[in-house]
């Protein structure tokens, strides 16, 4: 086998291993050295040239402006049909085993689940996800690169998270309309402030998007839509009679 991926393999069993921000940390990290490593083996990702030319649905016969309608139509699609698999998968035994290793893993494990599997289903879940949303991307822009996904770019998606509300799959939604409308409306903030240089402009534009998202944070600490809990159904009352009403 090759070294290369057995070394991921242990990675991945000792990443399922962790718990919350430790989890959170490991996976970020993990995430940069996949990066490292496509930036260096220019035989298959081309390095930091990235591969260009990446073509797209019908982009010959379609103008430019026909062409960005056709591909939001297409990827409102595959966001529509996601979103009713990850409902689906939310409200099926698999997701419910999910929240409850999410809640307390020793309460699942005790419980007969075997959390490590549950755990690594999961990252493939995600990470076939991501990889999909990456394919849609790399056929619109034609070019995709390493140097593309920065750890900046991970954050913003935990952002997004973060600003919907974690534990389901409306707040994920918004959360990154959110997040990109923040990302996208500050260009136009930064030319209105005077006298700031393109560098002081990016640092300002960086401290409103945190800014917004702390007041987001601060006033709705469960996300702009929390996780529905349903409630406890109260246990039937068991009345017993006396031994002697018995006999």
């Amino acid at each position: 086998a090759d070294p290369r991926v057995v070394t991921v393999a242990k990675r991945t069993l000792i990443t399922v291993r962790l718990r919350g921000d430790y989890m959170a940390i490991v996976t970020l990290g993990f995430a940069e050295t996949i990066r490292i490593v496509a930036s260096n083996e220019i035989w298959l990702t081309n390095g930091t040239d990235g591969l260009s030319g990446i073509p797209g649905p019908f982009r010959s016969e379609l103008s430019p402006g026909q062409f960005n309608l056709f591909y939001l139509g297409i990827v409102s699609a595959v966001v529509i049909v996601a979103f009713v698999l990850a409902e689906r998968l939310c409200h099926s035994p698999f997701g419910r085993v999910l929240r409850a290793i999410r809640d307390d893993e020793q309460v699942a494990s005790v419980a007969g689940k075997y959390v490590m599997a549950f755990k690594i289903k999961a990252f493939a879940i995600g990470s076939a996800a991501l990889g999909f949303a990456g394919a849609l991307y790399g056929h619109y822009t034609s070019f995709i690169a390493p140097d593309i996904f920065v750890p900046l770019l991970t954050l913003y998606i935990k952002l997004s998270l973060l600003a919907g509300g974690l534990g389901n799959n409306r707040g994920a939604i918004l959360g990154a309309v959110v997040v990109v409308f923040f990302l996208e409306s500050t260009r136009f903030v930064i030319p209105l402030v005077p006298g700031l240089s393109p560098t002081q402009g990016a640092a300002l534009r960086e401290f409103l998007i945190s800014a917004s998202l702390i007041v987001i944070l601060r006033f709705r600490p469960a996300g702009l839509v929390p996780e529905h809990i349903s409630p406890l159904v109260p246990l039937p009352e068991i009345t017993t009679r006396p031994a002697e009403a018995r006999a």
